[in-house]
């Protein structure tokens, strides 16, 4: 418990700190690339619930039921699509957002680390676009993991003794996967690969789970919480990069 209060402690904490070393401008860019994946998901989710209501009417007009019914089942189906969109946008969203803004916490952990180790990062566009390829496959890896984890929650939720243990689960699930993407551009910039930072996240499951916790928090707020990851999730790398090295000796020897 100590671990999971640890990496809250953490993210907050390192809001300060990117306001002690001018680190802002990583939120207003934050921001900008967030502003416009909501606006292509909106689109998206638009497209997506006109093309089934019109499947729906078409399925009714065959139908020729009355009025009252069509009108019930049409409703149903939208109130449906909406609530899977909002737990797709609350799931996938989160990763679909670090895949994207993989570059900029890929500057924002070798920003850090230099701050803290004095050591510098002259950019290179080889490494650069190696880190970035990282990024994204940690991404993948971690969306295909934490889907199947998901599913067989779900299935188990629909077991009346296990549904409200499956859902808080869920939420824990995604904290957990959220924290290791996050945290892994500290490793990416001490050149760990995959493997050792696979090793890292299941040895401290609950530091993890208290740095994704923020950011799985604002998956499943609506809209707003979009707008809210966009100064979390910064915070987060940030916290990530600094657990890292403030506990270098402790991890070497793991």
């Amino acid at each position: 418990m100590n671990e999971l209060l640890l990496g809250i402690k953490y993210t907050f904490s390192s809001f300060g700190y990117i306001h002690r070393h001018r680190l802002g401008y990583v939120y207003l860019i934050s921001l900008c690339l967030i502003v416009l994946y909501t606006i292509a998901n909106m689109k998206i989710s638009g497209y997506v619930s006109d093309y089934i209501e019109m499947l729906v009417d078409a399925w009714l007009n065959s139908m020729s039921l009355p009025d009252w019914l069509n009108g019930t089942i049409s409703t149903t189906a939208m109130v449906i699509t909406s609530v899977i969109c909002f737990i797709a946008i609350a799931t996938l969203g989160g990763s679909i957002i670090m895949i994207l803004l993989s570059p900029l916490f890929s500057h924002i952990a070798e920003k850090v680390t230099s701050n803290i180790t004095g050591n510098t990062y002259p950019f290179k566009i080889k490494v650069f676009l190696y880190q970035i390829w990282r990024g994204i496959r940690i991404s993948l890896r971690n969306i295909v993991l934490q889907y199947a984890i998901i599913i067989v929650l779900f299935i188990f939720s629909f077991v009346p003794a296990l549904g409200w243990f499956c859902n808080i689960a869920i939420f824990f699930v995604n904290a957990f996967f959220y924290g290791f993407t996050l945290m892994d551009y500290a490793f990416e910039v001490k050149m760990m690969t995959i493997k050792r930072s696979a090793e890292f996240a299941n040895a401290n499951k609950l530091l993890l789970i208290g740095l994704g916790l923020s950011f799985s928090m604002c998956m499943f707020l609506p809209i707003v919480g979009m707008y809210l990851a966009a100064f979390i999730v910064p915070a987060t790398v940030v916290a990530g990069v600094r657990l890292l090295n403030e506990r270098n000796t402790e991890i070497e020897q793991n």
